[in-house]
């Protein structure tokens, strides 16, 4: 029998995890199990989920973030697969059973899908631009490269085995906004298996309701987790591969660049940790990391003028198609613009 489990942590969002715990319940392969970590809410959210009985593992812990939570689930987890959600987003009914169909036709050890940035509101789904990741990532970098590079995906778009998850250190529970990204970068260190499976659509809710990002610290938080990580990330892709693309270090070094001006303006950075992200940019001089950053930036306004996307090749993106708006249509939502 094939098992699934599916891992949602969830601080404060009584509105909207109900949506998703009923879009994973609906899916038309049936989930072993949900364990859906509450994080210390202090709204409704623990008696909503407990409405759903049996058919929902609800763990209960003091709020820690979203790194402990989700360590939690993985480690009373008992399925093959494990689904992480976010309980915000939304998944087509189709990707557990397309994913896991993947994952065992080419034994692999991780599968990702398209995904697509997007406002829900009474019912009806709005675009924010493209579907993201319709075609695989392009075979001149390997996935760690080309997520060092500027391209990124979400856990949720994505399906694991757990033995390979168990390879893998836990979330860094001293992450609040970067813990996923952290995470998928030692994941993709070990070289998974990785296949690309079209068919499927995750929907990553854009709002603005309980979302860390309306604190006046989130900008400082975000910058503060970038700063711990960038450092390790460096040497992760040293370990990976003496011969790395210089494409990928450019990139990293363009990186490092705009995250030690970053920490310039602010003053709680210490002089540490400001030479640790300079040691990453330093052997080429700040006037060139300057002008590529300006050529960036014009690329990024011809793709936009071209091609109606900001997005970076890697992600592959193209405008909504019938195939999305069916796969949306099916989850009972509707569609409320169209870009055809």
């Amino acid at each position: 029998m094939t098992t699934v489990s599916v891992i949602i942590p969830n601080y404060n969002r009584e509105k909207l995890v109900v949506e998703t715990i009923e879009n994973i319940l609906s899916q038309s392969l049936k989930p072993y199990e949900i364990i859906v970590i509450d994080d210390g809410s202090t709204d409704n959210s623990v008696e909503v989920i407990r409405s759903f009985g049996s058919r929902v593992t609800l763990i209960q812990q003091e709020n820690q973030g979203p790194g402990a939570a989700r360590n939690v689930g993985l480690a009373i987890a008992t399925g093959e697969y494990i689904q992480f959600m976010d309980s915000d987003d939304l998944a087509s009914a189709n990707k557990l059973e397309l994913q896991v169909a993947a994952l065992e036709k080419n034994q692999a050890d991780m599968v990702y899908s398209p995904w697509a940035k997007v406002y829900i509101e009474n019912g009806f789904v709005t675009f924010e631009d493209h579907v993201l990741q319709k075609q695989p990532l392009p075979e001149k970098l390997t996935i760690l490269e080309w997520f060092l590079s500027g391209w990124s995906i979400v856990l949720q778009s994505c399906l694991f085995r757990r033995r390979f998850l168990s390879k893998i250190e836990p979330f860094r529970r001293d992450l609040l906004v970067w813990e996923d990204g952290e995470y998928m970068v030692r994941l993709f260190a070990l070289k998974p298996k990785t296949i690309f499976a079209p068919g499927c659509l995750t929907l990553y809710r854009l709002h603005n309701y309980q979302k860390l990002t309306q604190s006046g610290t989130s900008d400082f938080r975000r910058l503060q987790d970038r700063v711990s990580t960038y450092p390790g990330f460096l040497q992760i892709l040293n370990n990976y591969s003496p011969q790395v693309n210089l494409f990928v270090r450019v990139n990293m070094g363009l990186n490092a660049w705009q995250l030690w001006n970053a920490m310039q303006e602010q003053s709680k950075f210490s002089l540490l940790e400001m030479n640790k992200i300079k040691e990453i940019w330093e052997s080429y001089p700040a006037i060139l990391w300057y002008s590529y950053a300006i050529f960036k930036r014009i690329m990024l306004r011809l793709r936009w003028h071209t091609t109606g996307s900001r997005w970076i090749y890697p992600y592959q993106s193209g405008f909504p198609s019938e195939v999305e708006y069916i796969l949306i249509k099916n989850i009972g939502l509707g569609i409320s613009q169209s870009w055809q």
